[in-house]
This record gives structure tokens, sequence and C-alpha cells, in this order.
């Protein structure tokens, strides 16, 4: 990326890459993200795409897919999907070479898998898609996986009902030949179903690593079946299932839910909570605490859980302001309410300051400026239901403060004003420390001004507001530019209005500015990649 001080007029010059990085990451290309995907204005096609194609720089789009991956939380993965496609289909070899080298990195579960097959099949006009390339590379991720992974994510998305296509017909059209007896074994039941993978594959012939595979295939096979409820259970148990491995009409079975939740991923636990509370599957049992409620809060309080859950604590703060909300929000249908568990409460907000601590250091200077007006205490973020702007404010501040070295955090008082956070503030004393200093009107053009005239240097500037975004004289653009000239910094400039249904304060033509509309779990991953020049 370009140096935007040796650039005319210090802008951030953006490139085709950089706005089809924005699509794919924002959903636009102008450098604006939206919390609540329902306020986006509807996008229209990335103009981008094409130019960068022809331009010869597929292999750089490849690469960004390959670090993202499709299942990413935060890729736009309708886009991804079609870029993706574009690159394997392209007339440039290098291109389609580095497309199906990496389609393992890029596509990393099944549905992701049997999506882009349906569409390579109808790509393009008369053939069907399916030269030698495309085979070799289907064949390499079927091959390149242990053999349980492979089991249990194919065994989880069998089909996509639009397009209707399942893992039979890619194994069929792509000729994957197995490496080993493990994928042999998984391949064959997927063709020819559990019975024929049984007749190829006798007792006396396995080993102990395909004899798991086995036992394994066994087991989904009969939760898909089973009008059992308890042997449902024990089998899910055992082999560690999912909820789509089991027959929907158990998936709203308490005792089921007793064996998920000691190993279904935090982060799809934390959205059911309400559910599963309401359910009754945490309530005391003759007052003793339930089993269920144990092991949850004990998965919560393991350190090691969290940093493989990879949860930041805003996903955390998400789950806990909305599991104690005691009631399912407006998108809802079904409008339930519950009493939230106590030490489940607890347990969740522990694991919000734990998880401080896998946060990595971006390594840069920040420079927060935050709007202390009483509004912010009152309104809620769009796209985080639950949650006040003045909580995810402090949230965020934490993450600076205990995380980066080099930082500086002020609010828009009567003047600009030093907040003194330390590290060790939790998150009500953050909050409480930042609603101390007295209101002050938020130009956003101010901290930038403040920092150039005493001489500050800051990478990154973030301003925090719940919907006030204006300015005097002169504008957050070219506040930013002369603050670019007068420190010799290729600074950048977030503006995130938390409570705000829109507004353009970044120019799209400088890629060092991002407007952030409301603002969501996806957020702080943005703001990282943001920082580090990643978006």
């Amino acid at each position: 990326m370009a140096s935007c001080t040796e650039a005319t007029e210090y802008k951030w010059p953006v490139t085709d890459l950089d706005r089809v990085r924005r699509y794919l990451l924002l959903g636009c290309e102008t450098g604006t993200f939206y919390g609540d995907p329902k306020r986006k204005p509807e996008a229209e096609k990335s103009v981008s795409l094409e130019s960068l194609l022809a331009s010869e720089k597929g292999v750089e789009l490849v690469k960004d897919l390959s670090n993202f991956g499709l299942s990413n939380p935060i890729v736009q993965r309708e886009f991804a999907l079609s870029a993706y496609l574009q690159c394997a289909r392209h007339t440039n070899v290098e291109v389609r070479q580095a497309s199906y080298s990496n389609l393992d990195k890029v596509i990393r579960n099944s549905e992701d898998l049997l999506q882009f097959v349906a569409l390579v099949d109808g790509f393009g006009q008369g053939g069907t898609g399916w030269g030698r390339s495309f085979r070799r590379a289907l064949a390499d991720w079927f091959n390149k996986k242990d053999p349980i992974q492979l089991a249990r994510i194919t065994t989880q998305h069998r089909r996509i009902a639009k397009k209707k296509w399942d893992h039979r017909d890619v194994l069929r059209m792509a000729h994957v030949k197995p490496k080993n007896n493990g994928t042999a074994m998984v391949l064959k039941y997927l063709v020819k179903g559990l019975a024929n993978m049984k007749e190829a594959f006798p007792d006396d012939s396995l080993q102990d690593d395909t004899k798991a595979v086995r036992s394994f295939l066994e087991a989904v096979e009969e939760v898909r079946k089973c009008g059992d409820e308890q042997r449902i259970t024990a089998l899910v148990e055992q082999h560690r299932l999912l909820l789509d491995h089991v027959n929907p009409a158990y998936h709203k079975s308490k005792e089921l839910w007793s064996a998920l939740v000691q190993h279904t991923p935090l982060r799809e636990i934390l959205p059911s909570l309400g559910r599963l509370t309401h359910q009754g599957l945490f309530e005391d049992q003759e007052g003793e605490t339930s089993g269920e409620t144990s092991r949850l809060c004990e998965r919560l309080s393991n350190e090691g859980e969290l940093e493989a859950a990879k949860l930041h604590p805003y996903d955390l703060l998400q789950g806990w302001k909305s599991y104690r909300a005691k009631k399912s929000g407006g998108g809802d249908k079904s409008k339930i309410k519950w009493t939230p568990n106590k030490l489940i409460v607890d347990a969740i907000e522990s694991a919000i300051m734990k998880s401080f601590k896998f946060i990595q250091p971006i390594g840069k200077r920040f420079f927060l400026a935050i709007d202390v007006s009483p509004s912010m205490k009152l309104s809620g973020v769009n796209g985080s239901p639950g949650v006040t702007a003045m909580e995810a404010v402090s949230l965020l501040a934490m993450q600076v403060v205990r995380c980066e070295a080099d930082y500086r955090v002020m609010a828009f008082g009567k003047t600009l004003q030093d907040v003194p956070l330390t590290p060790e503030m939790n998150l009500e004393a953050t909050r409480d420390k930042i609603g101390e200093v007295p209101m002050g009107s938020t130009n956003i053009s101010e901290p930038l001004k403040w920092a150039l005239q005493n001489k500050v240097p800051a990478d990154v500037f973030v301003v925090f507001t719940d919907c006030e975004t204006s300015f005097e004289e002169t504008s957050p653009a070219q506040s930013l530019r002369e603050y670019r000239r007068g420190m010799g910094i290729d600074a950048k400039l977030v503006v995130v209005a938390l409570a705000s249904n829109g507004f353009q304060v970044a120019d799209p033509e400088d890629c060092g500015m991002l407007d952030m509309v409301g603002f969501n779990t996806n957020g702080p991953e943005l703001l990282r990649k943001f920082a580090k020049g990643e978006l």
C-alpha cells in the first residue's frame, strides 16, 4: 500500500483491490460499515471486481480469500463466492491455478463447497466447467483432511436444497480417488450409504483409526433415524455430534441439549442461552445447581476453551446483555421470556474480563475521542441488541488500554479532556471514569486539530459517538490531510456512530478513512484489519 504522505493532497489512494476488499468485508465499496444489516442500503454490484481481474491481479484477490475463508463471519459470503468463482474460471492460467490450489483454504466447510460446486456447474456458456484442474482441486479438498474431520463436516451439511447438490453428486462428477482407507470409508458412505460402506470395509479389515471412522459414521446414521431420545443423547455425547447431525424432530429436546451444551462451540451456545433457559435446561434440581449449569460455567471459566473459541470480549458482552434482557429480541418470532440463571450471568461477565488476554496487540499508536453526552448512556447500539453506546465504547476503550502500548484516550468535554483509564479497570469502572467528564460539543474534526497543534503522534484516530457526526469549519477529511502533512504520519480516521442510522464522514477516495454506522460482533475484527492496513 502506498504512503499517503507521499501522495497528492495527502490522501491514501484507493485501488481496485482496496475497493474489492471493502466490498468483501463491508458489503460496499465506499468505506462504510453497517452494524445492522437491515439498515444497509441495497448494495450495487462491485464495479471494481471486473477491473481487478482484467488487470491480472486476481492472484492477490485469491490470497485475500484464502486468508479470510468464506466461513469467516466478517466476510460477505455471497460476494466472496461470486468473486472466487470468477477467479476460478478466469482466462488467466495463474489466477485459475491459484484459485484451485487454495480451494481448501478458501472453502472450509461442506456447505460452502456445495454452493461453490453448484455455481461452477452453471457458469459460462455451454460447458459445465468440470475440467481436470477443478476435479483435482476437489479431490485434494477431500483427501487433505483427516478422515474423522472429513466425516464431521460432510455429515453436517449434506445437501443444498435450492441447487439440489449433495456430496454424492460432487464425488461422482469429480471422480475422487481416496488416498487412505479412512477417507475411502467416508466417501463410500457419502455415495453408497452405510450398508455398502460396511460391506466394503468388514470388521476384520479395520485398524484402530478406521474403526473410529466407522463408529462415527454409524453414530451419525443412527441419530438421523433413531426415535429413542435417550439413545440419541448418548450417541451425541459419546461422539461429540452437533445439532446439525440430529433428527430435526429432537432439536428442542432438553435431554439432547444436556449433552450438546458440553461440547457445542461457545459461539453457537451464547445466542441460544435464553431459549435453553426458557426450556428449563438450567433449572436447579431440588435446590442443587443443575449439571448443565455447572458444565457451562466450567467451560466459560476455562481460559483454554475461551482462547480456542476465539471469542472477542464484545462477543461475550453481546451474549451477556442479550441473556440479561430476559426476553427475545424484536426479530425473534417466538417472543419467549426467561429468568436468567445468576451463575451463568456471573460466568459470562467473568469471561469478558478473561478474554482480553487473548487479543493480539495491533501495534499502532491510538488516539480515542469519546462523546460523553447523556444520550450515550441511553442510546442502544444499532446491530447489538441490549448494548448501550457507552457500554460498547467502554469495552472497546478497555481493549486499547489493556492491549496496546501507545494510546491516548480523550473525551469531548468543554474542551478535549484526557480520560485517565488504567488496565486494571473493569467495565463498570471504565464506564464510570468516562462518565465523569462534563459534557461538551462533539466536533469530529477536533481530535485531529488538537493532536496536530500539540504535536501528538498517532497512527489511528477513533471517534466514538452515538449519532452526533457534525464538525465545524474544517471537514474531518481535510483535518486528517492537514494532520498527515504536518506530522508526516500515514494516519487513519475511524468514526464509530453507534446509534446512527446512516452518515458519511469518510472520503470514499481515501483508503485511510472508515465510517461505522452502528456496531456488531464483526466490528472489532474490522477495526483491527483497518488499523493494520488490511481493509
